[in-house]
């Protein structure tokens, strides 16, 4: 566990990880009890984190979505950048659904994006 401890601003979940967001921009991914992979992929708080698939979102303070790619199996898990989308203003939420990615901002926007994967 790190010695470090910063509040935890965001978690996302499936059946096989759980993503940890925190607020001084670190990103954990955790599989059955074990920390796989800790990550500073923001400047400022993390606000949201969402995961599909292989797929990690997470948006913050910086105004930029991060995506990452996970590979691997079962404790052997990765977590490589794929890349990002900047936003104009803090991004406060996101939701992957129906092939779609949904960022909400602090200006009152929710910018939607098409996945060409399914």
């Amino acid at each position: 566990m790190p010695s470090n401890l910063n509040s935890v601003l965001s978690v996302a979940a499936d059946e096989d990880s759980l993503v940890v967001a925190h607020e001084n921009g670190i990103v954990e991914i955790w599989c059955n009890d074990t920390l796989l992979k800790s990550t500073q992929a923001h400047n400022g708080a993390v606000f949201c984190a969402c995961k599909k698939g292989r797929w990690i979102f997470t948006g913050g303070w910086d105004k930029v979505v991060n995506v990452q790619e996970l590979c691997g199996k079962d404790t052997q898990i990765d977590a490589t950048a794929f890349g990002s989308i900047s936003c104009d203003s803090v991004v406060t939420a996101l939701l992957y659904w129906q092939g779609k990615l949904f960022i909400g901002q602090a200006d009152r926007v929710i910018k939607v994006y098409y996945s060409t994967e399914q």
